[in-house]
């Protein structure tokens, strides 16, 4: 499974590779963390608001899911992602 997660610091997204581990916590399962890894190294901007005068972007970045011991989880759940900046490259 894969979800999207809004990386919030232009600054933080220089940061991310792909395979970098992170931890899932979903809203409805706060209590029990999810693992998964950064889909994609290079997360592109996209306009915060509609717009051709729009200057502010909002950066995304997908992120594996390991949902075992999940069941199905249905789609649209709020989640945080934390990704480990401190895991080296492999």
């Amino acid at each position: 499974m894969r979800g999207k997660a809004k990386v919030n610091d232009e600054t933080k997204v220089s940061l991310l590779y792909e395979g970098q581990p992170a931890e899932i916590r979903i809203d409805r399962f706060s209590d029990r963390p999810m693992r998964g890894t950064s889909a994609r190294s290079r997360p592109s901007p996209r306009p915060f608001s509609p717009g051709p005068s729009s200057d502010i972007s909002v950066y995304y970045a997908m992120v594996n899911l390991d949902t075992r011991g999940f069941g199905e989880l249905p789609p649209g759940l709020s989640a945080r992602v934390k990704f480990f900046v401190d895991a080296h490259r492999q």
